[in-house]
């Protein structure tokens, strides 16, 4: 279940900073990665939001440095992230 944790945290912060790049400076980067439509015109607002989602996502990146919270077996009495100081099942 952790390398599934990581995976999503992984996508989820990529996708933040795409909409961040999207919102800040109207850049897709997916798109410029796989090709795809040319940007559209976004409102104020979209920009904003977009920009928000892209600064958590900045933000989420501080998650791979607590990477144990990911591990919900952690939270739950027994470790399998090796980091905590319960034993194994």
């Amino acid at each position: 279940m952790f390398i599934v944790n990581v995976v999503a945290l992984v996508l989820v912060v990529a996708g933040a900073i795409n909409w961040g790049c999207v919102g800040i400076f109207n850049y897709n980067v997916i798109n410029a990665i796989f090709g795809g439509e040319p940007m559209g015109v976004y409102t104020v607002g979209a920009r904003a939001l977009f920009s928000i989602v892209g600064l958590a996502g900045i933000w989420a990146l501080s998650f791979f440095g607590r990477a144990k919270a990911l591990c919900c077996c952690c939270k739950e009495g027994s470790c399998c992230c090796g980091k905590c100081k319960r034993p194994r099942d």
